[in-house]
This record gives structure tokens, C-alpha cells and sequence, in this order.
């Protein structure tokens, strides 16, 4: 395949996921949560989101204890667009696992775009290499859902959702 050939491909499989999402075959797009649009502001305190967008993942970590359920948050980040590899905190969260705690769900948020000389708001969709992860940690972790923020609508579905999408 060419560069061009297999851009080409890639971005059908964005499309088509995006469209499954849209049309309502996949999942829900809501307003965002209030402990998402914490972890989302946790992020835009610390990289301007409007300068210079950047992505983060948070595993949202539950248990139920005698006086209610907890959680437990672990919150992966770095200052360029993308979440530097090995900082995404799963191998943190999964030694968690054997002490009673359950991966409820992995969020990240996808950020503003130029769409022309305007700022539009990152697609609230997991891309294909999204799903190839959140797939891999469902086996290996047993995560339970995943979600995607822009910071206003967010993503979110089992993975048990997320064998209809295409991935990387």
C-alpha cells in the first residue's frame, strides 16, 4: 500500500466509526459528566487546552466498601498532543486490580481541531487506535467501559460495544 492508500484506509475506518457513533449504533454521546469535566479541567490546568490542546487518559478505578463505593483515579498525561508511551497509568491501575478494585472505565479527551481558521471541538469517538487499546485492556484488565471527552459531550459504551468498531 502507498502512504497515500493507506491514509486512505485509515480514514474510512474513522469514518466509519464516527458514523456508527452518529447514527446511533454504537454507544451514547452525552454532556459531559461532572467527574469527567473535572478530569478534563484537570488537564486544561495544566496544558491550555486553547493554545495548545493535548490529550490525557484517566482509569476510573471502583469499589464497593462498607460506607459506599470508592474510586480511584489514575491520570496519565504529558504537555505534547499525545499521552507519551508507557505514561498512560494502566500499569499502575491494573496493581490495583488484586486489591479489590475494578477498572470501571478508561477516559481520554480528543482535542480542538482548526477546522479552517476556526477552533472546532475534538470528535467525541474513540479513533482505531483507541479501540485497539481499550480492547486489549478489557482482556488483559477486564475494563469494564470506555468513554471520549471534547470537554462538553462525551463518549460512552461497554466494551463489549466496541467489537463493531475498526481498529489500527
Amino acid at each position: 500500500m502507498t502512504d497515500s492508500a493507506e491514509a486512505a484506509a485509515i480514514w474510512r475506518d474513522e469514518f466509519f466509526n464516527n458514523d456508527l457513533v452518529f447514527e446511533g449504533g454504537v454507544g451514547v454521546v452525552e454532556p459531559i459528566s461532572c467527574l469527567d469535566a473535572l478530569l478534563f479541567t484537570r488537564q486544561a490546568v495544566r496544558v491550555s487546552q486553547l493554545k495548545k490542546p493535548t490529550e490525557f487518559v484517566a482509569s476510573v478505578l471502583r469499589r464497593e466498601a462498607a460506607d459506599g463505593t470508592r474510586l480511584l483515579i489514575v491520570f496519565g498525561a504529558g504537555s505534547d498532543k499525545f499521552v507519551p508511551p508507557g505514561w498512560y497509568g494502566t500499569d499502575l491501575a491494573s496493581e490495583y486490580l488484586n486489591d479489590g478494585w475494578g477498572l470501571w472505565y478508561v477516559i481520554h479527551n480528543h482535542t480542538t481541531q482548526k477546522n479552517g481558521g476556526r477552533l472546532a471541538l475534538g470528535a467525541p469517538v474513540p479513533s482505531t487506535n483507541d479501540v485497539q487499546l481499550n480492547r486489549a485492556l478489557a482482556v488483559q484488565l477486564g475494563l469494564d467501559s470506555v468513554r471520549v471527552t471534547n470537554g462538553f459531550y462525551t463518549f460512552r459504551a461497554s466494551t463489549d460495544e466496541m467489537s463493531q468498531f475498526r481498529a489500527r
